[in-house]
Protein backbone atom coordinates (compact mmCIF):
# COMPACT_ATOMS: atom_id res chain seq x y z
CA UNK A 1 0.00 0.00 0.00
CA UNK A 2 3.02 2.29 0.29
CA UNK A 3 3.07 2.45 -3.51
CA UNK A 4 -0.51 3.78 -3.52
CA UNK A 5 0.48 6.42 -0.95
CA UNK A 6 3.46 7.36 -3.14
CA UNK A 7 1.26 7.73 -6.24
CA UNK A 8 -1.15 9.93 -4.31
CA UNK A 9 1.73 12.14 -3.20
CA UNK A 10 3.03 12.20 -6.76
CA UNK A 11 -0.37 13.38 -7.96
CA UNK A 12 -0.19 16.23 -5.41
CA UNK A 13 3.24 17.25 -6.73
CA UNK A 14 2.07 17.20 -10.36
CA UNK A 15 -1.01 19.36 -9.81
CA UNK A 16 0.93 21.77 -7.61
CA UNK A 17 3.59 22.22 -10.29
CA UNK A 18 1.11 22.24 -13.19
CA UNK A 19 -2.30 23.42 -11.89
CA UNK A 20 -3.85 23.28 -15.36
CA UNK A 21 -3.57 19.47 -15.48
CA UNK A 22 -6.03 18.97 -12.60
CA UNK A 23 -8.87 16.87 -13.95
CA UNK A 24 -6.75 15.59 -16.86
CA UNK A 25 -4.39 13.10 -15.17
CA UNK A 26 -4.81 9.41 -15.98
CA UNK A 27 -3.05 6.32 -14.66
CA UNK A 28 -1.62 3.67 -16.99
CA UNK A 29 -0.27 0.43 -15.53
CA UNK A 30 0.94 -2.84 -16.99
CA UNK A 31 1.34 -6.16 -15.18
CA UNK A 32 2.14 -5.50 -11.50
CA UNK A 33 1.42 -1.80 -11.97
CA UNK A 34 -2.04 -2.63 -13.31
CA UNK A 35 -2.75 -4.19 -9.90
CA UNK A 36 -1.44 -1.06 -8.19
CA UNK A 37 -3.80 0.95 -10.42
CA UNK A 38 -6.70 -1.18 -9.21
CA UNK A 39 -5.81 -0.32 -5.63
CA UNK A 40 -5.28 3.34 -6.53
CA UNK A 41 -8.68 3.60 -8.25
CA UNK A 42 -10.37 2.78 -4.97
CA UNK A 43 -8.18 5.09 -2.91
CA UNK A 44 -8.01 8.24 -5.05
CA UNK A 45 -10.91 9.67 -7.05
CA UNK A 46 -8.86 12.52 -8.57
CA UNK A 47 -7.69 10.55 -11.62
CA UNK A 48 -9.57 11.10 -14.88
CA UNK A 49 -9.18 7.48 -16.04
CA UNK A 50 -7.33 4.25 -15.40
CA UNK A 51 -5.85 1.98 -18.08
CA UNK A 52 -4.95 -1.38 -16.55
CA UNK A 53 -3.19 -3.82 -18.88
CA UNK A 54 -2.44 -7.51 -18.24
CA UNK A 55 -2.73 -7.16 -14.49
CA UNK A 56 -4.04 -9.51 -11.86
CA UNK A 57 -6.86 -9.18 -9.40
CA UNK A 58 -5.27 -11.07 -6.53
CA UNK A 59 -1.94 -11.52 -4.79
CA UNK A 60 -2.10 -15.25 -5.50
CA UNK A 61 -2.08 -14.59 -9.24
CA UNK A 62 1.21 -12.70 -8.92
CA UNK A 63 2.90 -15.34 -6.78
CA UNK A 64 5.82 -17.10 -8.51
CA UNK A 65 4.06 -20.47 -8.54
CA UNK A 66 1.09 -18.99 -10.37
CA UNK A 67 2.91 -16.88 -12.97
CA UNK A 68 3.14 -18.90 -16.18
CA UNK A 69 6.72 -19.87 -16.87
CA UNK A 70 8.15 -18.38 -13.66
CA UNK A 71 8.77 -21.81 -12.17
CA UNK A 72 8.53 -25.27 -13.63
CA UNK A 73 5.80 -27.53 -12.27
CA UNK A 74 8.47 -29.49 -10.41
CA UNK A 75 9.93 -26.32 -8.86
CA UNK A 76 6.46 -25.14 -7.89
CA UNK A 77 5.56 -28.40 -6.15
CA UNK A 78 8.93 -28.47 -4.35
CA UNK A 79 8.45 -24.88 -3.13
CA UNK A 80 4.90 -25.53 -1.91
CA UNK A 81 5.87 -28.78 -0.15
CA UNK A 82 8.65 -26.92 1.65
CA UNK A 83 6.29 -24.44 3.28
CA UNK A 84 5.32 -24.98 6.91
CA UNK A 85 1.80 -26.35 7.31
CA UNK A 86 -0.76 -23.59 6.92
CA UNK A 87 1.80 -20.97 5.82
CA UNK A 88 0.28 -20.38 2.38
CA UNK A 89 -3.22 -20.08 3.83
CA UNK A 90 -2.02 -17.60 6.47
CA UNK A 91 -0.15 -15.58 3.86
CA UNK A 92 -3.17 -15.38 1.55
CA UNK A 93 -5.48 -14.50 4.45
CA UNK A 94 -3.21 -11.62 5.44
CA UNK A 95 -2.76 -10.39 1.87
CA UNK A 96 -6.37 -10.76 0.66
CA UNK A 97 -7.47 -7.31 1.91
CA UNK A 98 -4.83 -5.79 -0.39
CA UNK A 99 -6.01 -7.57 -3.54
CA UNK A 100 -6.76 -5.08 -6.33
CA UNK A 101 -10.10 -6.74 -7.10
CA UNK A 102 -11.30 -5.57 -3.67
CA UNK A 103 -10.21 -1.97 -4.26
CA UNK A 104 -11.43 -1.20 -7.76
CA UNK A 105 -14.12 1.38 -7.22
CA UNK A 106 -17.29 1.21 -9.25
CA UNK A 107 -17.78 4.95 -8.79
CA UNK A 108 -14.20 5.94 -9.68
CA UNK A 109 -12.92 7.26 -12.99
CA UNK A 110 -13.50 5.08 -16.04
CA UNK A 111 -11.37 1.95 -16.03
CA UNK A 112 -10.16 0.32 -19.21
CA UNK A 113 -8.81 -3.17 -18.67
CA UNK A 114 -6.97 -5.32 -21.17
CA UNK A 115 -5.42 -8.76 -20.99
CA UNK A 116 -3.03 -10.15 -23.50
Amino acid sequence: MQTVVDFRRGFDVIVKAFPTVRGRVAYVGHSYDAGIGGNLSGADARYRAFVLMAGSGTVLETSPWMVKGALSEEQTLKALRGLPKGALTRYLTIMRPLDPDRWIASDSAPIIGTDG
